[in-house]
């Protein structure tokens, strides 16, 4: 706002009670709104904000269950109670808190049904997800990787113990320990220690990795070692399709395409592990592809950006490779020779920064967007890749992160109005796979980020949530009354046929009588 002493700035669209109280800011509207309506159990115990209230009131009416487990949060509670009895419905009644009342709860069986869709987890409320077995089957999809699906696990819990046992020991062996106990410590003291706790009490974060992730954890930082050991020497060059399979073992399982035809560039990426206070568990790969067709040293999105032809490694015929010009920031586009300017990210990329990754660095802006995937298909309907499609800053150079475990990266550009469009024109591994779209600096760090577009492949194919949780089509074996009912038809069919024969076989017998 504009005065005669100046320039006073002021936070509109305050709620007129902060208004009265003199609230200048949403901060201190916050407080105001929240001693006017926080439950009395918070102010009683002179709780002055929501988030402190919240985690007060959990911790006071939480399940046993939860409590001994050392959750924290409702939202992860409800995750753990769901998965534990294997659906809303089984959890017995003296496992809910006592939260009907507020709901308008009149029977004991009216408690039921409340408590027990509020127990459906958070990630099936997000997709609009309220039937059980349709949150089971997405949560299996979302979750569980091939071997825990493989193994018929239906808890996230029974698949962190099938991972344990198929990746645990072997390392535990490296290191000359075969006690089972023995094992489970060893692997629980080398990586609880790695992983970042974020906004969850210190015993409560080591008690969820060893009871529920310590599988997972094992299993996914055994991969990302092999990475590291036998490709990630690489960091900053090429490496054909072919070469990357053959050299990789378990890793094998974390690559995010089908096939090996594709040609990549190996970056660098910032690897963290962190537990969160909804019990969720966010593993970064110490290294990305991305696409790099002609083995250049340059993607083949920066080199559409920049000029250069992603199928010729020496575009000006100089003798000099594309990649090895830009590092000695010359112009590989043969248009005069000088030095040629790069964007932020290309130029982390070109001196082989670290990339930090979105999923857990970097600001969401509201300026950034993933809204669309659609799948590309030939004439004769064989899905030849997906199209993605967003905002961003116009004319602005941004990085996409495709993820699954071992993330691939790619560079767009918005257009002048902001929109932005890519083809990926590689097929993806079936599963639940999501993409960020980020501003990255020359140092590789995150400016700003969208947030996540989450979505399904399934036969090479970008699928909805719906088509992934639909039961599949019955191939069951008929059941005896279904085949007694198939045979009578067939019966009663041939009867009629018979019928009507006889009844065409008598009436021209009574005409050949008649003359």
């Amino acid at each position: 706002v504009k005065t005669e002493k100046g320039i006073e700035i002021k936070e509109v669209g305050l709620p007129e009670e902060c208004q009265q109280a003199g609230a200048t800011s949403a901060e201190e509207c916050d407080k105001i709104m929240f001693k006017k309506n926080a439950p009395q159990e918070c102010l009683d115990a002179n709780i002055d904000t929501a988030k402190k209230c919240e985690k007060y009131i959990f911790e006071k009416s939480a399940p046993t269950d939860c409590k001994e487990a050392g959750i924290s949060t409702m939202d992860a509670c409800k995750k753990y109670m769901f998965e534990k009895y294997n659906g809303a419905e089984n959890i017995p009644t003296d496992k809910l808190p006592i939260e009907c009342q507020k709901a308008g709860a009149k029977t004991s069986q009216d408690c039921d049904k409340i408590m027990r869709a509020a127990y459906l987890p958070k990630e099936c409320q997000d997709q609009g997800i309220t039937d059980e077995e349709k949150c089971n089957l997405y949560l299996q999809q979302k979750n569980m990787p091939q071997e825990c699906q493989k193994a018929g696990a239906k808890t996230s819990r029974d698949c962190d113990k099938i991972m344990f046992k198929q990746y645990g020991p072997k390392e535990c062996l490296t290191a000359g320990i075969d006690d089972e106990k023995e094992c489970e410590k060893f692997i629980f003291n080398k990586y609880s220690q790695q992983v970042v706790c974020q906004n969850i009490d210190e015993w409560q974060c080591q008690n969820s990795i060893q009871e529920r992730h310590l599988g997972n954890i094992v299993a996914t930082q055994t991969q990302f070692q092999e990475l590291k050991n036998k490709v990630i020497y690489l960091a900053g060059e090429s490496i054909t399709g072919d070469k990357l399979n053959e050299s990789l073992d378990t890793a094998k399982n974390i690559l995010p395409l089908t096939g090996t035809s594709a040609n990549f560039k190996i970056i660098k990426t910032a690897e963290k592990i962190i537990l969160d206070d909804g019990d969720n568990l966010t593993q970064t790969s110490p290294m990305a592809l991305m696409v790099d067709s002609d083995q250049d040293g340059l993607p083949d999105d920066m080199e559409k950006i920049i000029g250069t032809d992603p199928n010729n490694p020496d575009t000006d015929g100089d003798g000099y490779m594309d990649g090895v010009e830009l590092k000695n920031n010359y112009d590989p586009t043969g248009s005069g020779g000088g030095e040629k300017n790069l964007y932020p990210a290309a130029q982390a990329i070109i001196e082989n920064k670290e990339l930090e990754q979105p999923k857990t660095e970097g600001k969401i802006s509201e300026d950034l967007t993933v809204e669309a995937i659609s799948n590309v298909s030939n004439e004769e309907g064989e899905n030849k890749g997906y199209i993605f499609a967003g905002k961003g800053e116009p004319n602005s150079i941004m990085t996409l992160y495709f993820y699954s475990d071992l993330p691939l990266i790619a560079s767009v550009k918005a257009d002048e109005y902001g929109n932005w469009q890519y083809e990926f024109t590689q097929s993806l591994i079936d599963g639940e796979h999501e993409v960020y779209v980020a501003i990255n600096d020359n140092t590789g760090k995150i400016t700003s980020k969208s947030s996540p577009l989450n979505f399904f492949i399934k036969e090479a194919k970008a699928a909805s949530i719906t088509d992934i949780i639909s039961p599949a089509s019955s191939t069951a074996v008929p059941t005896a009354i279904e085949s007694l009912t198939k045979y009578y038809i067939i019966i009663a069919t041939l009867i009629i046929i018979v019928a009507i024969l006889l009844f065409v076989s008598f009436i021209i017998q009574k005409r050949k009588t008649q003359s």
